[in-house]
């Protein structure tokens, strides 16, 4: 059901856009026609309705509508952006936009080629970079509309069908109620005659009727009045209107999203009425002007029967009330036309429904492609493992324009047609995409960015979202169809003859048989016309969404290759770097966690996985292989893997709070990464290239900041996650960014004063509630690190701070000061170094401990406790241990426990 909306959809807005051009050009004729009898007028919006209905018409050389009108996926894919197979509105400026490609033309003098730049695309209306930028940010230029386009192409189809059922529904609704009040006796309808009835109570004329059309009087009409209504209804009924114009309004229902439809719905209707006005004037004679505009001005008055005539179908075959002013003006100084003017006239009607009532011929299969420059340069060998195409340099941005418009709207229904774009004998041999142009036209018509990306998030989206029994995306999850989708293949058979290299799952704990990451597979298409065959090299792109998409790799390292995608593939999801969790020595779950940096490929099948690729984050975990965050991540990021954990397992506890909530355990592994910075995050008017992303591994994001550039970016980037901060550095180890890491609870200290109290009480009730689970309730800013906790059990917020510079000692290489207080009753101290954590644990269920983490003058580190009495904050002790990493051990003969260093 929905693939047929939307392919109906995107016909009514192909439909739309050639009825809008044809609209436009009627209203400069209908200037050109102003002095010629208005039913030459009125003819012109025959064809206007027309385009709007009719998808078929005959080809000529002489048609006026554009060719790229007429191309059935133009304006269905920008609209939509549903996948289907068709370019975007600027297809040209987007074949161009090709990842670490620069186009190249050879001036006669020898001098340095040209730069091209990419043009504003007609979608986003952005302008991107020149295709000598760098790579990465140009891929990613348009990251942020990519989701839009997808929700509008589910969307938008039920939208436009929700609005024409309740255009056409209130049109019907109102001629049905208007039909049953005239079969209402008590309402004073009689017939007169044959074909004509009379209404009592008011000025109201018109026809009604489909199959049997009745006209409908004024019982207060008499005499001239009456005759020259009548006959102005009798024109209507000559001429078919009671059929032409609900006809066109229905039509306009259809459209009902274009205001220029019911602009020339609205002409059409004073056109029509305008020309019956003359046909009358023809018929009485020049002496009925005068009682024909005074009969006008009568009819347009108030009466009991508007409210129901309004808006319904027998509204536009009315005789009064709509374009009045005009109308009598225009009875009033009506002449007969000289006979030139119609000439004229007939001789412009003639040309426009020649000229539009026609699309744009020419056999477009028959017209050869550009030339290049240098025909030598294609038969040169091109190494198929690097990463750019060398041979596009040699044709002009014209010749990549018509090449990629051509691609656009073709479909291959024979190896022959194949051919006109592709070298079917090359990839054959090659087993490879790498050297065709049409790979890479086809690879950014497909996204604006990766191809793997563009279809790995919308399959997601449409997995989530999606209804029906098919969904778009689930073409690609098989080779065949995916190899259908992508080439634009007519009818015909396909099937997988050779597995032409199978990598090893990322993950080895699937269920099914699934290859690979990186596998590639040989795909044999038959064509149904001539039973031609061509061999089409697949790969498998995504291993979580199954993804298939055309093979840039290089078969011939097939041997020496185990996991991952070949040199050379360009299709495949990147992995970037992957961390693997550690906890040290005897710690058990939850207690202490941290991650290191590990070799691609080497999840052993235990523990917590997580990758960094050019889809988003993923994780693996036990019998879990999923993206947690999808993201395009541009290649040079940085990025970080932390546990940055709000309960940790130092008391039996820890336990019964996870019993209570399951997802603890996963909400401090986060993952920090950078990306392309949103549009609107700017500094001082000046876009910021980058920003810091962050998501924890149960799916949530964090904040997403873009902070004050230091430096210009230098890539790669490295990251640093330390004392509650992150740091970015350029590739030249200066640093780039900084950010504050904002608590799981961020923004506690903006609620009003009744919402910080529940939230502090909530927090003392946590704590006493688990006695000896050390929590860090830590808020970060640059200015300060601070907690709300009720600590005196008085239902009120007590503000515990931590004023400390120690984010700007990020190396550890200089003492640290910091301040520490509640409310305002602040102690200063020193420290080598500082964990920019604020610690909390109850050591019996009663009382509440507040405890920071430094390294004192003797150079240990140690955990230092402190208690608040309601009026002073006092040390009480310290244990030359990180308290995280102990376990507190309660004892029967004592009302407190003690900490106990576990063993690492």
């Amino acid at each position: 059901m929905r693939e047929i909306l939307e392919k109906v959809f995107g016909i009514v807005c192909n439909l739309s856009l050639v009825g809008s051009y044809c609209i436009l050009l009627v209203l400069v004729a209908r200037l050109v026609l102003r002095r010629a009898p208005r039913w030459c007028s009125y003819l012109l919006w025959g064809i206007v309705f027309l385009r709007l209905c009719c998808p078929a018409f005959p080809q000529t050389q002489i048609s006026l509508i554009p060719q790229r009108l007429v191309t059935e996926q133009t304006v269905s894919t920008a609209l939509t952006a549903s996948g289907e197979k068709a370019t975007l509105e600027n297809p040209t400026a987007e074949a161009i936009q090709i990842s670490g490609m620069t186009e190249q033309t050879d001036s006669d003098d020898g001098s340095q080629p040209e730069t091209l730049s990419q043009e504003p695309s007609m979608v986003t209306g952005q302008t991107g970079m020149s295709v000598t930028s760098d790579p990465t940010t140009e891929i990613f230029a348009t990251h942020s509309t990519q989701m839009l386009k997808t929700l509008a192409g589910i969307v938008l189809p039920y939208l436009w069908l929700i609005g024409f059922v309740g255009f056409a529904g209130y049109h019907l609704f109102s001629y049905l109620r208007m039909y049953y009040r005239l079969r209402q006796s008590e309402n004073g309808v009689h017939k007169v005659e044959e074909g004509i009835c009379e209404i009592k109570g008011g000025h109201l004329s018109f026809v009604m009727g489909i199959l049997h059309p009745t006209i409908y009087l004024s019982s207060e009409l008499a005499g001239e009045s009456r005759e020259v209504v009548l006959c102005h209804e009798r024109v209507h009924l000559q001429r078919r209107d009671y059929l032409i114009k609900p006809a066109a309004l229905s039509i306009c229902c259809v459209h009902w999203f274009n205001p220029l439809v019911w602009l020339a719905f609205y002409l059409m209707n004073m056109d029509c009425e305008m020309s019956c006005d003359e046909k009358v004037v023809k018929l009485l004679g020049e002496e009925s002007k005068k009682v024909y505009s005074y009969t006008l001005l009568e009819e347009a008055s108030d009466g009991r029967w508007r409210k129901y005539r309004g808006g319904t179908i027998c509204a536009l075959l009315s005789f009064g009330e709509d374009h009045v002013k005009n109308r009598i003006r225009h009875v009033l100084d009506y002449r007969k036309p000289p006979f030139w003017i119609l000439i004229g006239a007939v001789a412009v009607i003639a040309a426009l429904i020649i000229c539009l009532c026609s699309n744009p011929g020419g056999n477009r299969s028959e017209e050869k492609l550009p030339t290049e420059t240098a025909p030598s340069a294609q038969n040169e060998p091109v190494d198929i493992s690097d990463t750019e195409y060398s041979d596009e340099a040699v044709w002009t941005q014209e010749e990549w324009n018509i090449y990629a418009e051509k691609l656009s709207y073709v479909t291959f229904e024979t190896r022959s047609d194949f051919a006109e774009f592709y070298s079917p004998e090359r990839i054959e041999s090659t087993h490879s995409f790498a050297q065709e142009k049409g790979w890479y036209v086809n690879h950014r018509r497909y996204a604006g960015y990766p191809a793997n990306w563009e279809m790995f998030e919308n399959s997601r989206f449409e997995e989530q979202y999606g209804t029906g029994d098919h969904r778009f995306y689930e073409d690609y999850k098989d080779p065949v169809t995916a190899a259908k989708q992508l080439l634009s293949l007519g009818k015909g058979a396909g099937e997988v003859t050779e597995v032409l290299y199978e990598a090893a799952r990322q993950y080895q704990l699937y269920g099914d048989d699934r290859m690979g990451e990186g596998s590639v597979v040989n795909v044999e298409y038959t064509f149904e016309k001539d039973g031609s065959v061509i061999e089409i090299p697949m790969v498998l792109a995504e291993e979580e969404q199954k993804i298939w998409l055309l093979s840039t790799g290089d078969v011939s390292a097939a041997a020496k290759q185990k996991i991952g995608p070949l040199p050379g593939e360009q299709s495949v999801r990147k992995v970037y770097v992957e961390y693997e969790a550690y906890s040290p020595g005897n710690m058990p779950a939850g207690q202490y966690t941290e991650y290191l940096e590990t070799k691609i490929g080497s999840y052993s099948g235990s523990g917590i996985h997580i990758q960094v690729s050019s889809c988003g984050i993923y994780v693996m975990y036990n019998h879990t292989f999923r993206c947690v965050s999808a993201d395009g991540i541009p290649e040079n990021m940085a990025s970080a893997a932390i546990c940055d954990r709000t309960y940790y397992n130092t008391s039996n506890a820890y336990n019964e709070k996870v019993q209570e909530d399951s997802s603890i355990g996963w909400m401090g592994s986060r993952v920090f990464y950078m990306t392309e910075a949103a549009e609107h995050l700017q500094e001082d008017g000046k876009p910021t290239l980058y920003t810091v992303k962050n998501c924890s591994l149960a799916g949530d994001t964090g904040w997403e900041l873009t902070g004050e550039e230091t430096a210009e970016p230098v890539l790669p980037f490295s990251m640093k996650v330390q004392n509650g901060f992150v740091t970015v550095y350029n590739g030249n180890g200066e640093l780039y960014q900084q950010y504050s890491i904002s608590g799981l609870d961020a923004g506690a200290d903006r609620l009003d004063q009744v919402s910080r109290d529940r939230y502090a009480v909530e927090w003392r009730e946590d704590i006493l509630s688990h006695p000896g689970m050390v929590c860090d309730v830590s808020q970060r800013t640059f200015s300060e690190t601070y907690a709300l906790i009720d600590l005196d059990g008085d239902a009120t917020s007590e503000r515990i701070t931590l004023q400390t510079d120690a984010w700007k000692n990020v190396e550890g290489n200089s003492p640290v000061n910091y301040t520490f207080g509640v409310e305002g009753n602040n102690v200063d101290r020193h420290a080598r170094l500082l964990d920019n954590s604020i610690l909390a644990y109850s050591p019996d269920g009663e009382q509440i401990v507040i405890a920071l983490y430094e390294t004192g003058d003797n150079a240990k580190a140690r955990t230092v406790f402190f208690t608040y009495d309601g009026e002073k904050l006092q040390e009480t002790g310290s244990l030359e241990a990180d308290i995280r990493r102990c376990q507190y051990w309660i004892l029967d003969a004592a009302p407190e426990g003690q900490w106990i260093l576990l063993e690492e």
